[in-house]
């Protein structure tokens, strides 16, 4: 892969799959040691993902909810939404459903992609108040789908990556279609939403565009 020179975030993981072609990109702690991505099985899993959110019928512009504690999924889901040109929405896993909801309705979030069952649950509990929501994405593999809302709403992270890649295989061109789109975002395109707690009244979105992040 040619390199691509960095003018946006949603340049990174071309950057990096070309200049750090690594077979431990990045590790995660376990139990037993760690487990480790390379650069290929990382940049595949934001393309996959951003291609299977596309799937999802998320477009450029549009608001996606990233419910999570820091992980390497974090990362993969935040590239993912960049590369098609819309929104991340992060929000802090320890803020109740309440505070939960308000963000969601004041960005416009259409899906919301929750680390495990429990940031899930809360995202189901405020759900009939959100009429811009439209799919919950549920990041653990563990994720039980038969809980409050129809499963036809629902997926996990493993089953839309799966969606992004039988894309990738069926579509000629596709690829190269994900990678010119991406790499031609414009700096001053918006790129997250990021909601400060305030002391006083509801949270405010601070809105951040490609160009003030890198």
């Amino acid at each position: 892969m040619v390199e691509t020179s960095i003018v946006t975030l949603a340049d990174l993981p071309f950057y990096v799959w070309g200049r750090y072609p690594k077979s431990a990109l990045v590790r995660r702690c376990t139990a037993d040691g760690y487990e480790v991505y390379s650069t290929r099985q990382f940049f595949d899993d934001i393309r996959d993902l951003g291609l299977g959110l596309q799937d999802l019928g998320v477009e450029p512009g549009e608001r996606v909810a990233l419910i999570s504690e820091s992980c390497p999924e974090w990362l993969i889901v935040d590239l993912a939404i960049l590369t098609i040109g819309a929104v991340t929405v992060p929000v802090y896993p320890s803020l109740p459903a309440a505070h939960l909801r308000f963000i969601l309705a004041d960005s416009g979030a259409t899906v919301a992609i929750a680390s495990d069952e429990d940031q899930a649950a809360k995202v189901r509990e405020v759900w009939a108040e959100l009429p811009n929501l439209r799919t919950l994405v549920v990041i653990s593999e563990l994720a039980d789908k038969a809980q409050g809302t129809s499963s036809e709403h629902e997926t996990t992270l493993v089953e839309l990556q799966a969606r992004g890649h039988k894309r990738l295989m069926h579509e000629n061109g596709l690829a190269r279609e994900y990678k010119t789109a991406a790499t031609t975002l414009a700096p001053d395109r918006l790129a997250t939403i990021i909601y400060a707690s305030g002391t006083t009244g509801d949270p405010k979105g601070v809105m951040l565009s490609h160009g003030a992040i890198v």
